[in-house]
């Protein structure tokens, strides 16, 4: 085992049909899942990948609704797409599939990840094909504690990686002469360390005051004025609580803010509406 990162690129450059899907273990997906997908490719050649919304299941088996990305169905212009990936990795594996025959014009990039993977591939992937999403659940993630996404987010190598890829990006896109991307440079930066709210959340709520001090350190350093967010201040506070005490804190904050996403958004400029079914 090379590691799930590694892993995928080999399996994907030894792939022979013509599209190329990666399923984990414990995820699943809906029986109409590659129809719906191979539809897409059959009718929009322009179309190297395809994306559909998840729903996440918990380690009791319980699901969660993902409110979708985007608020309809649609396609995505190459450059648009990658714009938004600056902001937001949109997809895990289980949601996409694509052309194989986009491998041999993005593999010269392809570089090892230890978390972050994913979310560069999808990037690779829409340098070189515009992207459809489905709003439709068609996958299932499952959320446990031993998953690796859970332990980079404890040991900050998610967050890490995260700036690493921002600068990847960057550069891809210079290559590509892609400008909107580069334009979204600040934002990302910024939105990293708005993020770091959200992990030291999830790392208090897990009785880990001592990550969720770490990430609060680093929030500043991407994001200058965070300092100054009431949200950055009562977390900051938190950090120094245990037991009841801590837990009456974060359910109040809980009550009061979303870190999470909430809303589905609009598609880029340029984008096609796809169809949905009934």
């Amino acid at each position: 085992n090379l590691g799930s990162d590694k892993n995928t690129n080999i399996a994907t450059r030894d792939a022979e049909g013509a599209y190329v899907y990666t399923l984990a273990s414990d995820d699943a997906i809906a029986p109409d899942f590659i129809e719906r997908c191979v539809d897409i490719f059959t009718k929009y050649p322009n179309v190297g990948t395809v994306i559909v919304n998840r729903e996440e299941i918990d380690e009791n088996g319980r699901i969660r609704k993902q409110p979708p990305f985007y608020n309809t169905s649609c396609i995505i212009p190459k450059e648009e797409q990658c714009a938004v990936y600056m902001m937001a990795g949109i997809a895990i594996p289980a949601q996409r599939i694509f052309r194989r025959e986009m491998v041999a014009q993005v593999k010269t990039f392809w570089r090892n990840w230890n978390v972050a993977g994913d979310w560069y591939n999808n990037f690779l992937l829409a340098l070189v094909g515009d992207v459809a999403y489905i709003k439709e659940d068609l996958a299932q993630y499952r959320v446990h504690s031993g998953n690796e996404t859970t332990e980079s987010e404890r040991n900050l190598l998610g967050a890490t990686e995260h700036y690493q890829l921002i600068h990847s990006f960057v550069d891809l896109s210079r290559a590509y002469g892609f400008t909107k991307p580069i334009q979204r440079y600040e934002a990302a930066i910024e939105k990293l360390g708005s993020m770091c709210l959200r992990y030291a959340l999830k790392m208090l709520k897990n009785k880990r005051n001592d990550v969720a001090r770490r990430y609060l350190l680093q929030a500043p350093v991407w994001k200058k004025d965070i300092m100054e967010d009431e949200r950055y201040k009562i977390l900051a506070r938190c950090v120094d609580l245990e037991g009841t005490d801590l837990e009456r804190e974060v359910k109040r904050f809980e009550e009061k803010y979303e870190l999470n996403r909430s809303v589905s958004y609009a598609p880029p400029e340029g984008s096609i509406p796809l169809e949905e079914r009934r």
